[in-house]
């Protein structure tokens, strides 16, 4: 299993959470092809988290499949909306919070069994989300 967290703070051209290449359907590798795509609302350690949910297989001979889960992170505000992102950070800025943002990925190679893939990923995010939380908010507070 993998967990990426892109945090950026003082945002500009090129440096920024919410441009084309990061939104993009097949951004995490030029090996790697999307085969499905669609949101998800899961139940994590008692709340909800909204996600998007990508099925990734790689080329070549043997192909592996990956699971990745993957949303916004906006001075507290979790969403895999675009839209919904882009206008806390908007607000944020315009209120003087500032505009800190993070993207988080988590990958997980998985067989033909998606619920069971669902279940690791809902465990390990029900044990991680509020140290990620943490992290986040300190790193906003830098």
């Amino acid at each position: 299993m993998d967990l990426a967290i892109a945090f950026y703070r003082n945002q500009r051209a090129g440096t920024k959470l919410l441009t084309l290449a990061s939104t993009s359907l097949s951004d995490y590798d030029a090996g790697w092809a999307v085969v499905d795509r669609h949101q998800l609302d899961v139940q994590v350690g008692g709340a909800s988290l909204q996600v998007i949910e990508k099925r990734l297989q790689s080329s070549g001979t043997s192909a592996q499949n990956l699971l990745a889960w993957q949303w916004y992170w906006i001075d507290g505000l979790e969403t895999n909306s675009v839209w919904r992102a882009k206008l806390a950070q908007v607000q944020g800025k315009a209120s003087g919070a500032g505009d800190s943002a993070a993207g988080i990925v988590l990958l997980t190679p998985y067989a033909d069994n998606l619920l069971s893939t669902r279940e690791t990923l809902i465990g390990f995010m029900s044990q991680m989300r509020p140290a990620i939380d943490q992290r986040l908010r300190h790193a906003t507070d830098q």
